[in-house]
């Protein structure tokens, strides 16, 4: 029992070494992580990953040490405690092994002693049997009869006395056997009550170390929780778009400018509705509000600004528009610059 429980704590300790190397890979992971990715290094992500990094690796820390707590105080005392019980065990088997092998040798020589006890008392009744049998006959064959049951009588007073000291012998055998065997198990409870003790306290140990250890992990997840706690997503978007921003509008749209009259070529028919004068009700017409700013390129388009109000009055086509714009200026403009208001 104690060598499989002190197996079972070696395991313990192992798995107390893969957390320190789990840990310590983690740590390794967000510091390639951090390495890996560009950060502003104002940025709240970014200290709480080095938080991260510096709380993982003192985890790992902290689990190395449980290991070597457990080792030290559990283990390496539990193997000592496991070799003194082996001793006294062996020591109190093999003087048990001894007192039966001594009661075991007095009662086969009782056996052995009953029987030719058994034996002779046979004797005397066949040598008395015949006796009584041949009571007739001569003079000579009863004295040789007689002489045979006398014979037999001491043959079995023999076996009697021999019978007899063997059953003392044997009782005393039994009684050391009883008297040994008591204190042998009184001996076995004894370290029983040892060992269950000693467990108990060990697992008290254990449970001790091993719930310190974890209320320092917990302790080192507090820290990363409260950095999470001040790190603010918006302020990090924040950063990330003025550090990667190139301009606060969007690009124009690419014309083609003819090198020799450095304008834009724009289709026959908007440069026909350019010269063309504006009809005076626009009650029929769509509205629309400019969405972005736009430079015009050419005479013929007109200049937006964000917010601006225009009436459509031609759509050329799903890329330009012809419309008035507020100041009663007539030409052609985006249409995806634009957006139309509910009538």
């Amino acid at each position: 029992m104690l060598v499989f429980v002190a197996e079972k704590f070696k395991v313990l300790v192992f798995c107390c070494k893969i957390l320190c190397l789990r840990s310590t890979i983690c740590a390794c992971i967000v510091c390639c992580a951090i390495q890996n990715i560009t950060f502003v290094c104002s940025r709240t992500m970014h200290s709480t990953l080095e938080i991260l990094q510096k709380e993982t690796m003192e985890i790992g820390k902290s689990a190395l040490q449980c290991s070597a707590l457990l080792n030290n105080k559990i283990v390496e005392d539990l193997n000592e405690f496991k070799d003194k019980q082996r001793d006294e065990r062996k020591q109190r088997d093999e003087a048990m092994k001894k007192t039966i092998t001594n009661k075991k040798r007095f009662y086969e020589q009782m056996i052995r002693c009953k029987g030719a006890y058994e034996r002779a008392c046979g004797e005397v009744d066949k040598s008395s049997d015949m006796l009584q049998q041949n009571m007739g006959q001569p003079a000579k064959r009863l004295d040789e009869l007689k002489a045979r049951m006398k014979n037999a009588r001491l043959a079995a007073e023999n076996a009697d006395k021999k019978y007899i000291e063997s059953v003392t012998l044997l009782e005393r055998a039994r009684q050391a056997w009883e008297s040994d065997y008591a204190a042998y198990c009184q001996k076995m409870q004894d370290l029983e009550r040892q060992r269950l003790i000693r467990m108990r306290n060990m697992l008290w140990m254990y449970s001790n170390i091993c719930s310190q250890c974890l209320v320092d992990m917990d302790d080192r997840y507090e820290q990363v929780r409260k950095s999470l706690e001040h790190c603010s997503v918006a302020h990090d978007i924040n950063l990330f778009i003025k550090e990667k921003m190139t301009g606060k509008s969007r690009p124009g749209e690419i014309k083609y400018i003819n090198y020799y009259n450095a304008s834009v070529n724009l289709p026959d028919n908007i440069k026909k509705l350019s010269n063309s004068k504006a009809p005076s009700a626009v009650s029929d017409y769509e509205r629309v509000v400019a969405l972005y700013e736009y430079s015009a390129q050419s005479p013929q388009e007109l200049d937006l600004a964000q917010g601006d109000l225009l009436v459509v009055i031609r759509k050329l086509d799903e890329v330009w528009y012809y419309g008035r714009h507020k100041n009663d200026k007539c030409g052609v403009f985006p249409a995806s610059y634009v957006k139309v208001l509910p009538m």
